[in-house]
């Protein structure tokens, strides 16, 4: 984890850092092409998000009906199931990416580290 901090070596682009940056800056200067949002977001207020990606990618204001459909087929439990089915014809669909399926969780990954929580934010500070 020291290292992945520390590399531009781990995406042929940059750093998640510099990826990230570069990502929030374009989707500042272009709103209407770019939609930015957050998992924790997603998680606490799905049926808002599902009407504003929906209405993002289509320019239409979709109805409650498909807004339900895409908050149902967009749970964590169905991402998984259908990625574990995918596993079978394609290592491209694979679901190990997929946890948990909630927020905050990430705090458990640096637990038997100590100190490396406080690195990270001192890299995000900067």
């Amino acid at each position: 984890a020291e290292a992945w901090l520390e590399s531009d070596q781990w995406s042929p682009n940059s750093s998640w850092f510099r990826w990230h940056t570069e990502w929030r800056d374009t989707h500042a200067s272009n709103t209407d092409q770019c939609l930015w949002l957050w998992y924790e977001d997603l998680v606490s207020n799905p049926d808002y998000w599902a009407r504003k990606v929906a209405h993002f990618v289509t320019g239409v204001e979709p109805d409650d009906e498909l807004v339900s459909k895409l908050v149902q087929g967009a749970s964590f439990e169905k991402m998984k199931a259908h990625a574990s089915r995918a596993e079978n014809s394609s290592r491209l669909n694979s679901s190990d990416h997929l946890r948990v399926g909630k927020t905050g969780t990430w705090r458990d990954h640096f637990a038997p580290y100590p100190g490396l929580e406080e690195k990270f934010r001192e890299v995000f500070r900067k």
